[in-house]
């Protein structure tokens, strides 16, 4: 996904030119990438804790779930955007290398949040 970002905002991520993929691009590639989870998990925690108080009927279950399901849909829905991926094509393993990391950060999101607010 990044790739194609930066391609699209013409920023290169090699020193050498925008066709090039040498280490130094490579390495800028996945430090991006991972600054792009880090940003969806901290944002959609964000959100959660400011929102969760005026939810209170909701339990704690639903809300890790639809907290994990969040996160999924920040991450998915921009690769499918910018084709990057399809989702039809995943198959199952494909899903669930998907969903079972987004559930269980929706999990301890929740868990940490009600721990903390006590």
């Amino acid at each position: 996904m990044v790739d194609t970002i930066t391609k699209k905002i013409h920023l290169p991520l090699s020193t050498q030119g925008t066709s090039s993929k040498d280490q130094s691009a490579q390495n800028r590639e996945s430090g991006l990438g991972a600054l792009l989870g880090y940003v969806n998990g901290v944002g959609t925690g964000v959100i959660y804790g400011m929102i969760r108080s005026r939810f209170d009927e909701i339990p704690t279950p639903l809300a890790a779930a639809l907290v994990g399901l969040t996160a999924m849909a920040a991450s998915d829905v921009p690769m499918v955007a910018l084709r990057v991926s399809n989702p039809k094509t995943w198959g199952i393993s494909g899903w669930l290398a998907d969903t079972i990391p987004h559930l269980i950060y929706g999990i301890v999101t929740v868990t940490t949040y009600e721990v903390l607010s006590k």
